[in-house]
């Protein structure tokens, strides 16, 4: 039986904020912290995703999988700027 984990979640977006990230609710057999690299658009919503190996301490495929789902489905309030880079790290904790 998986028992049900939930992230401590962090995002970098200069002058942005998140109206909605999802909380993944989690039953992999690991922990670790996964960075997500994001690009969003003007109107606030998650344009590209991509796993960032260098800053994360784990690349458990399962962790890695959650992480980009729900990074994807993340919210951001709007901006002026066409498209912006930044990031959202999830700490697994076991």
């Amino acid at each position: 039986r998986h028992q049900m984990h939930q992230p401590a979640i962090v995002h970098q977006l200069k002058d942005r904020n998140a109206i909605q990230i999802p909380n993944p609710v989690y039953t992999c057999d690991a922990t670790g912290r996964v960075v997500i690299n994001i690009q969003v658009s003007g109107a606030g919503g998650v344009s590209k995703v991509t796993f960032n190996k260098n800053a994360s301490s784990t690349s458990n495929g399962c962790l890695v999988d959650q992480a980009l789902e729900y990074a994807k489905q993340a919210i951001f309030n709007s901006s002026k700027r066409e498209s912006q880079l930044g990031s959202i790290s999830f700490e697994f904790q076991g």
